[in-house]
């Protein structure tokens, strides 16, 4: 299956059109742009059973920042990366077997500039107190008061800078549930339910988390038949996406993408 053609499939079977693409409206996602409170929106996400999208709640400065902006802040900064290909495989591409590299923010910015890219590159689920050296500018913005969390900061979020294509194997986190802020470029989430049968996997093993053997990335179409509870939504800048707790999940940046999340505990 060629690029062309899985980026075809992958958009025809979770039935995004080209004015959702455009726009970042999903047909079959909730979402929520009410003027609510703090308190509202912390019962909101930890009443709700399905994937919610909130707008307008997000007041980040780092909203505004565009790539060049970026690359001033991460310029002297060293990012260990998974790197993947951009090819056909019959296997996702787990995090065990595509390469690791340690590059800089230019060799982001030039693999984008790329007609042709042969890989993508991922500096994912990095926890911004443990990697990012000029803070400053960044961590007196991360807040998640507005969502009710006023205890969680940018000591407790994580950041995933990609380019596109770049992607997560489509998993289940055992712990918690998630709140995802956009930051910048487009970003793709095909969410489905805790009973949907995905495959399950604990090849390779990681601790919190369950693989799906399924391939989202470069799919074949069979294996995909009678799978119909795919919620999805492409998150532009400012959106925040609450993934509940035992939700599988396939990520996928559209183009260079930064997003900010962090964990939530589950409520019983």
């Amino acid at each position: 299956m060629s690029e062309r053609e899985r980026i075809k499939f992958m958009h025809n079977y979770c039935k995004i059109a080209e004015d959702q693409q455009n726009s970042g409206v999903s047909d079959n996602l909730a979402r929520n742009s009410d003027d609510l409170s703090e308190e509202q929106i912390k019962y909101l996400v930890e009443n709700c059973s399905e994937p919610l999208v909130i707008l307008n709640q997000l007041k980040w400065k780092i909203l505004k920042w565009d790539l060049g902006d970026w690359c001033s802040i991460l310029e002297n900064e060293d990012l260990p990366c998974r790197c993947g290909k951009n090819v056909y495989s019959k296997c996702p591409q787990w995090e065990t077997i595509t390469s690791k590299k340690v590059l800089k923010i230019s060799n982001f910015v030039e693999l984008r500039n790329s007609k042709d890219p042969k890989e993508w590159i991922y500096f994912d689920y990095k926890y911004l107190k443990d990697w990012i050296i000029n803070k400053e500018k960044i961590k007196k913005d991360i807040t998640w008061k507005s969502f009710g969390y006023p205890d969680l900061g940018w000591q407790e979020s994580t950041i995933w800078i990609g380019t596109e294509g770049a992607h997560t194997p489509c998993h289940v986190d055992t712990y918690g549930c998630n709140l995802v802020a956009q930051v910048l470029g487009r970003k793709l989430w095909c969410l489905f339910p805790p009973n949907e049968n995905l495959l399950p996997t604990r090849v390779p093993y990681e601790e919190s988390t369950i693989f799906s053997e399924m391939n989202f990335f470069s799919p074949q179409p069979n294996k995909f038949k009678g799978i119909e509870s795919c919620r999805k939504v492409i998150l532009n800048p400012g959106d925040v996406l609450f993934v509940p707790h035992g939700w599988w999940h396939y990520v996928e940046n559209l183009e260079f993408a930064i997003s900010i999340n962090t964990w939530l505990p589950t409520v019983n």
